[in-house]
């Protein structure tokens, strides 16, 4: 008899909400990566690339006028022990208050970002990704070829809640994926650079 697995563990997410003008009178947007790694990898890719393009993201807000909506960062742990942190701010007061989720990942090291992922009755969310992103790269394929894979990301826990949102990644040069080799040396700057714009733009 196959039994189901259990994990319990300790999970320390990592939380900044940015108020906005409306005095919450809105939904908040989040952006989310986590911060965890594989055991035997350091993870400057998996996920540290996302952790970087939300802190970059973060700095680039204090140069921009006050937004009307929050805007939540949640930097998870726990993602690869079975994604732990979504389900620990599901019992968070924020919680309640998300209206969108954006999630970044990664499954190598070089490559544009891609937003290969939606919740359903997706066309407003992709009529909004093309207004906003300076170099939106997106297609159906990506999401049936995902669907297929034996991955999954943080906003899978959050998207099964009815959360709507979108995940990108990078897919180039999966050689590096949970390896050793996983380290900031081996990351291209400017696959940072497209995740970063993606980022930008849909929280401005």
């Amino acid at each position: 008899v196959k039994r189901p697995r259990f994990v319990l563990a300790r999970v320390d997410n990592v939380m900044v909400r940015v108020r906005g003008t409306g005095n919450g009178a809105g939904k908040a947007l989040m952006l989310m990566a986590h911060y965890d790694s594989v055991v035997f990898g350091p993870g400057a890719s998996d996920d540290g690339s996302g952790v970087v393009v939300m802190l970059e993201s973060l700095r680039a807000m204090k140069e921009h006028p006050p937004l009307q909506n929050d805007i939540i960062f949640l930097f998870t742990d726990g993602e690869e022990e079975g994604l732990l942190g979504p389900k620990a701010f599901m019992a968070h007061p924020w919680y309640g208050d998300v209206g969108m989720v954006i999630n970044f990942e990664a499954r190598g090291h070089y490559g544009p970002g891609y937003m290969y992922e939606t919740s359903p009755e997706n066309g407003w969310l992709i009529r909004q990704l093309k207004a906003a992103a300076p170099k939106p790269i997106a297609n159906s394929l990506m999401f049936d070829i995902a669907g297929r894979m034996p991955t999954t990301t943080d906003y899978e826990v959050l998207k099964k809640q009815g959360m709507p949102g979108m995940n990108f990644a990078f897919v180039g040069g999966i050689k590096y994926y949970h390896t050793p080799n996983d380290s900031p040396e081996m990351i291209s700057k400017d696959t940072i650079q497209h995740q970063g714009d993606n980022a930008l733009a849909m929280i401005l």
